[in-house]
């Protein structure tokens, strides 16, 4: 986490106002050992005294403080994170958040501000001062952007709820994927929220209690979305093999006929071969297209890498044109059908 102490001590003091003068009286901050408590409560601020050889020092030292403090509650409530898993999902709630970008986007919006009677300490040889973040200032600032997340986030599960009598469980499942996707996102930004104003981030605590409903959800609309596939193209059934797996896998029942399923995935495959002097050429392109009652809820279009083989081996080339698009489909297919974005 030292990243992150470094990037947050910068953006606050890039955030700093300009100091102000310094008194030879003690303050009433300096007066008792919870003296900044008793002046710049915590329920109101952010406060950490600063010291230094100088007036600038004590400042930079009190910024320093605050960032070790926010620091040390990014690092608390990373640890207590509860996570939401599925079956056959590699991905969680939990997963951590780039640290560097992160603390980047979320800091340096935040006036810090110093007490007006900073003052030298004649015992210590040393100047002594508060930086002070106002809580509900920064979450003026803070919180449109939480607000927002938040909004896509009961969006997405409300509609997903909603979707429930439609006969269209794969679209649900879109949905309340795109539902877990957004609270990825908004999980650490709730955090930072509750670090910054613990009271007016509390509004926020009841989409804790719809996110831990979302693996139960996802596995019961999961169970309805009966999925029948069909390709144009499949000479050696690996295509069929590679998507029924990886379906199946995720729980989504794979049917052998079109009239039980609830939704059909129509795969389409156009091998582009060449035959030139060097031998045969393919150029596969391939297409997933999802379609369930009210039309098409996805689509899949990888690039896939071009293959070749000696002209006396025309049956190899077209093999490998095969297993490169089914390459493709494990690495790729499932973390993009479960992105939740209907199409």
């Amino acid at each position: 986490m030292h990243k992150i102490s470094a990037l947050l001590l910068s953006a606050l003091a890039l955030a700093s106002c300009a100091s102000s003068g310094a008194v030879t009286a003690v303050p009433e901050w300096a007066k008792t050992k919870n003296g900044v408590v008793l002046v710049y409560p915590n329920e109101k601020y952010i406060a950490r005294r600063g010291r230094g050889s100088d007036l600038i020092s004590a400042q930079n030292n009190g910024i320093a403080e605050i960032s070790r403090w926010i620091t040390s509650q990014v690092e608390t409530s990373q640890s207590s994170r509860f996570s939401l898993t599925r079956r056959g999902d590699e991905d969680t709630v939990s997963q951590q958040t780039n640290e560097e970008t992160f603390i980047r986007s979320q800091t340096g919006l935040f006036a810090v501000r110093y007490a007006p009677d900073s003052w030298y300490n004649k015992a210590e040889g040393q100047w002594e001062t508060v930086a002070y973040i106002d809580r509900d200032e920064a979450w003026s600032i803070y919180e449109p952007q939480v607000r927002q997340k938040a909004d896509t986030f009961q969006n997405l599960f409300q509609a997903a709820a909603d979707a429930s009598g439609t006969g269209e469980p794969l679209r649900q499942f879109f949905m309340y994927s795109g539902a877990l996707t957004v609270f990825r996102e908004l999980e650490p930004m709730l955090e930072f929220g509750e670090i910054i104003n613990p009271v007016k981030a509390g509004v926020y605590r009841t989409i804790r209690a719809s996110a831990a409903e979302l693996p139960l959800l996802l596995d019961r609309v999961t169970e309805k979305a009966a999925v029948f596939i069909q390709c144009n193209s499949d000479p050696y059934n690996n295509v069929y093999a590679a998507l029924s797996g990886i379906l199946s896998s995720h729980g989504f029942p794979v049917q052998q006929s079109r009239n039980a399923s609830a939704s059909i995935f129509e795969v389409v495959i156009t091998e582009n071969m060449s035959e030139l002097e060097a031998g045969y050429f393919y150029d596969p392109t391939l297409t997933v297209t999802v379609r369930g009652k009210t039309g098409v809820l996805f689509t899949y279009t990888p690039r896939i890498a071009r293959v070749s083989a000696g002209k006396q081996n025309p049956e190899l080339a077209r093999r490998r044109a095969y297993d490169a698009a089914v390459k493709e489909i494990q690495n790729s297919f499932y973390t993009e059908f479960s992105q939740g974005v209907v199409k």
